[in-house]
């Protein structure tokens, strides 16, 4: 009944206001692409109030019950768990930032799992975590990079070409700290037909 009433004052509102959204620009600029987008997605006092009922479904326990199980898992899976060396690669990011650089003449070593967790782990890994409230056991995960209502949609799946561990497709999982392999195999040739380039890191 609420959500109604809000869309009928919306509908009131609009045809009252709307002729008077853009003044004498919209006489100039009529045509205007950037124009008409910022007048049709700009905040009134009626759309504030939709948007925000529209944010309020996030508290509804369904929600909060899904956001506590955020991991892509392939069940039965092989899993090979991703460790730390006793020392870093690099402990000064000002170190690594100077030394960058791009070269075209790859050597032949094979990439092992220590490799695989400073690329996995800083790249799109856990940082933190706090407690989602309303949820037994539940957390909010936050990794290594931003993301929109830390939402985190993205799932990575490295192609291992030449590794200790076998080569083959695998699926990065973060909240174990782990990959978990999906194919086995030397997918090269795939890889290159597909990116039209050398798929090598």
């Amino acid at each position: 009944m609420m959500r109604a009433k809000f869309l009928k004052d919306w509908i009131k509102y609009k045809k009252k206001y709307e002729k008077f959204g853009m003044g004498i620009m919209r006489f100039q600029y009529e045509d205007s692409v950037a124009l008409l987008y910022h007048e049709n997605s700009k905040l009134t006092p009626i759309s504030s109030k939709l948007f925000g009922m529209s944010i309020e479904k996030f508290n509804d326990p369904y929600y909060r019950k899904r956001a506590a199980q955020p991991f892509n898992v392939y069940p039965g899976r092989e899993i090979l768990k991703l460790k730390a060396q006793d020392s870093p690669i690099c402990n000064n990011i000002f170190d690594l930032i100077e030394n960058r650089k791009s070269v075209r003449n790859y050597n032949q070593s094979s990439i092992t799992l220590s490799h695989m967790y400073y690329l996995l782990h800083y790249s799109y890994g856990i940082c933190r975590k706090s407690p989602i409230n309303g949820v037994e056991k539940g957390f909010w995960y936050y990794r290594t990079v931003p993301s929109g209502g830390a939402l985190y949609p993205l799932e990575i799946y490295p192609i291992v070409l030449r590794g200790e561990f076998g080569e083959g497709i695998y699926h990065y999982r973060p909240d174990i700290e782990a990959i978990e392999l999906i194919k086995k195999g030397n997918y090269y040739p795939e890889m290159r037909e597909m990116l039209f380039a050398e798929p090598n890191i």
